[in-house]
């Protein structure tokens, strides 16, 4: 032992956080894009050329859309910042007899800490002294059943993050931070690659596609001016960096971050809390979930469904999951399968209702938990099972114990506890002695029922044949089964040898963690949606495939895989077994990352979930980790992408809508900017074919696609969903961006726009030889007519812009169009735009003849629609 540790350093018992960017930094990070790096050489070669003006434009939209960026980074840095700020772990240590309470992170090897039931262990450390000590080690193996600490060797180890169950003890502390084995799960997560979020992924594949398009555009097209044409070079670089600016769509990194943003918040208002932004439309990519059971797609709240009484071989069923206290919970017949109740706990007969008061004065006197009542309803403390007897009680006191005299029963008035044999597993029993009011003692028994049957009074064989069958048929079907017996004592015995003999054996109940009421139709919602899922669990195969068919995950027995088949299988047969399993039983953290794995090899799209620190390396190898906010570990948290706090699986598939709907509004602005960029390469390119002059000017070309498309993709990413996002199948992790719907959709759209304002440039210019600068005024209008109304267009690529439903739902998309207009109209009057964009005001007849014709986009989309929806 470590004497004095007085003068060591303290706070070293916390894992690292790593070191966070600084602000300069995470703004240095929005200038990482090829399309920005073509707008910084645009802004570059203004400068040089003296275009003072296009610019500062360039420069002012560069830095709006770094700031953005660099805002929302440092908002989720801070968001990050605060979730491990949270509460701090405390502990209680003894110290020259006395115990003195201090921050776990100050905890030094020597130090000796005081545990009780509930308490997290706060390092690793060796048993000194214990009462009946249980540990929950979950966090680290993934085996929900606590495991029993005793200061023998090979029992005396305890780990930090695990959490006590049951008893009390005293350890001392071996090693803290990151030479814990919570430390060195931690340690390697900082060595494990991530896998690139499909986003992320489609968007540089995007990216490079713009940037080899551009290069090579402008190349062909500059030497053509210089050497067919005879520009000078000056006029070629002018016009490249016009070019330049009419064909990247610089206002798309902003609507990107602003359509991630929007989504966090949605997601945020349906139990989602986004870590990252990328992983809000990987959530909507995903082919795949793996999913935890214990407390996703069931309550984690131990339940007492089945009663089984042995003096009438008659079953009760119990409704009412978790801590859920109503009334009228006692059944005949099963709740589930009658459309007609019986009349609850009243129809139960006076002999019925006697035994079931023995079976639940057993269960509540034979206890070490508490229950307490807060505003949110129960709150327990102690071990599981306990808990679940205790919930019994107060559903058997709100339908039978009155405020009358003639109470059935009131075991907390009328009972004082005076001995306890506390649970272990070797014994696999736990026994209570308690005195009655008038001076008898009640024995009470609960456990296996194995262990329980040779303690009690023979049972005919009809009689044990039927109990022994009726456990097993309750085993098969998922739950957890143990037997209670009683037995009255008429003076105080001196061992527990003396009356562990000759009890009645009172009946069974059967507890199991309920599913949650909305997991089969969240998985059902899942699967509507194309996507593939499956249940991981520490349970034991049989218990899992009862569960599983009760979501429908699961019809055959074949389609669970055990951690031991899995651990016997190469990769080839792993890779075969994957495709149909729908659920894994009795799997350790190492099998869940190589489940993983072998998904992500297959082609999917991973989202898995998790809660334990066990859980972390899977978290981050998936492309979408999703943690558990309620369960979760801080580890599990900081691995993950994202973070569900209500720990449902409802949420999960929330989350998918909300994520495939952000997608769907990314694809809408895609459209909206390359289409208009399109037109505007095509305008230009057809003007130089007919040696017209530049139909805009850089600063007119940056004005309209800041103006108009600045303001109106924002409101594209404001869309609510067209309302089938959960009834199509996944995209496929390899299809780009520009699929061959947007590919037809930009080419219609923006060849529609490219073509009349060209038809109508070379009309003003070549036919009316009106003065070039007045024709681009009326170009830019017309240019800003038709991106208003491609908007509409943009509002779904299958969809008419007749039937997609409430327009005004999206009162800002309508804003920004009228906004845009409004604005431009501005700069037509006000000098200083008249100046730098050198516009004119325009009378109403040219304004009626620009809108008539920016009309057509609405026509040639509305029939190119028309065309692909008869042809599907």
């Amino acid at each position: 032992m470590i004497q004095n540790n007085a003068d060591r350093p303290r706070g070293l018992n916390r894992l690292p956080e790593g070191r966070s960017p600084s602000g300069f930094e995470i703004f240095l990070r929005q200038l990482h894009s090829p399309i920005l790096y073509v707008l910084i050489f645009a802004a570059i070669i203004a400068y040089l050329l003296g275009n003072y003006s296009d610019g500062h434009l360039i420069t002012i939209v560069i830095l709006i859309n770094s700031i953005l960026g660099w805002y929302q980074e440092l908002k989720a840095e801070k968001s990050l910042q605060a979730l491990r700020s949270l509460t701090p772990l405390r502990c209680k240590l003894v110290r020259k007899g006395k115990v003195v309470e201090m921050l776990a992170e100050d905890l030094l090897p020597g130090d000796q800490v005081l545990l009780e039931t509930g308490d997290k262990i706060p390092a690793d450390g060796i048993l000194i002294n214990s009462i009946h000590l249980e540990v929950n080690e979950s966090l680290l193996t993934g085996e929900s059943t606590p495991v029993t600490k005793t200061p023998k060797d090979g029992e005396n180890s305890l780990y930090a993050g695990t959490m006590v169950t049951k008893g009390r003890g005293i350890f001392e502390v071996t090693t803290i931070g990151m030479e814990t084995q919570l430390g060195r799960i931690a340690e390697k997560l900082q060595e494990e690659d991530q896998v690139k979020p499909p986003l992320i992924l489609r968007f540089e594949r995007m990216n490079q596609k713009i940037a080899f398009f551009f290069v090579s555009f402008c190349a062909a097209l500059g030497l053509y001016l210089f050497f067919v044409q005879n520009f000078s070079w000056h006029d070629v670089l002018i016009f490249t960096v016009a070019l330049a600016v009419s064909a990247i769509p610089e206002g798309l990194p902003i609507s990107i971050t602003v359509a991630l943003t929007i989504a966090t918040y949605r997601m945020s208002k349906r139990n989602v809390i986004v870590r990252k932004l990328p992983a809000v439309e990987s959530l909507g990519s995903c082919t795949f979930i793996a999913s935890d059971k214990t407390g996703t797609l069931t309550v984690n709240q131990l339940t007492i469904n089945r009663i089984v009484l042995l003096q009438n071989t008659q079953e009760i069923f119990v409704t009412g999951s978790g801590y859920q206290v109503d009334q009228n919970h006692f059944h005949l017949s099963n709740p589930s399968d009658s459309s007609q109740l019986d009349s609850a706990c009243f129809a139960l007969a006076p002999p019925l209702r006697n035994q079931l008061y023995h079976v639940v004065r057993a269960g509540f006197l034979c206890n070490e938990a508490d229950l307490k009542i807060t505003e949110q309803g129960f709150e327990g403390r102690g071990d599981a099972v306990d808990i679940a007897f205790l919930i019994l009680y107060e559903k058997f006191k709100r339908d039978f114990i009155s405020n009358t005299e003639d109470q059935p029963f009131s075991p907390s008035g009328n009972f004082r506890k005076v001995m306890l044999l506390p649970f272990e597993s070797e014994r696999a029993f736990a026994a209570s002695i308690d005195q009655e009011s008038h001076g008898h003692w009640l024995l009470t028994v609960k456990g296996a029922l194995e262990k329980i049957l040779p303690l009690c009074a023979p049972l005919n064989p009809s009689q044990q044949d039927w109990i022994e069958a009726k456990t097993n048929q309750l085993a098969q079907e998922g739950y957890r089964v143990l037997a209670l017996a009683q037995k009255s004592l008429n003076e105080f015995p001196n061992s527990w040898e003396s009356v562990l003999h000759n009890l009645e054996l009172l009946g069974l109940v059967a507890m199991i963690d309920p599913l949650r009421p909305e997991a089969k139709q969240a998985i059902q919602l899942a699967r509507q949606a194309g996507i593939q899922v499956a249940m991981i669990t520490g349970d034991h195969p049989l218990t899992a495939f009862a569960i599983a068919r009760d979501l429908n995950l699961a019809q055959r027995p074949d389609q669970v895989v055990s951690g031991k088949d899995w651990a016997a299988m190469d990769e080839t047969q792993r890779k075969q077994v994957i495709k149909n399993a729908s659920v894994f039983a009795r799997i350790t953290p190492v099998h869940k990352l190589e489940i993983v794995q072998s998904l992500i090899e297959l082609g999917h799209f991973v989202a898995v979930t998790g809660d334990g620190a066990n859980d972390a390396p899977a978290l981050k190898k998936a492309h979408v980790g999703i943690a558990m906010g309620k369960s979760g570990t801080e580890i599990a948290k900081e691995s993950a992408d994202l973070i569900i706090t209500d720990d449902r699986f409802i949420s999960i598939t929330h989350g998918i809508e909300e994520g495939r709907i952000a997608y769907s509004n990314i694809r809408k602005v895609v459209y909206l900017l390359i289409s208009t960029g399109f037109a505007e390469i095509l305008l230009f390119f057809l003007s130089a074919l007919f040696q017209l002059p530049l139909p805009l000017s850089a600063a007119q070309i940056l004005w309209l696609n800041l103006v108009t498309n600045g303001i109106q993709d924002k409101g594209l990413v404001f869309e609510h969903g067209e309302g089938h996002e959960l009834h199509i199948p996944p995209r496929s992790p390899q299809e780009g961006i520009f699929n061959h719907l947007m590919i037809r959709n930009i080419l219609v759209s923006g060849t529609t726009i490219g073509l009349v304002a060209f038809f109508y440039f070379y009309y003003l210019i070549s036919i009316q030889k009106i003065p070039h600068h007045l024709a681009s005024n009326l170009i830019l209008l017309l240019m800003v007519f038709c991106e208003n109304l491609m908007v509409f267009n943009a509002k779904s690529e299958t969809k008419s812009i007749f039937q997609v439903g409430n327009w005004m739902k999206n009162k800002f998309l309508i804003f920004s169009v009228f906004g845009a207009q409004l604005v431009h109209i501005g700069a037509l009057y006000l000098p200083f735009f008249q100046k730098v964009l050198k516009t004119n005001p325009v009378d109403l007849s040219q304004y009626a003849l620009l809108l008539c014709l920016s009309s057509l986009v609405i026509i040639t989309q509305e029939i190119n629609k028309l065309i692909f929806s008869c042809r599907k």
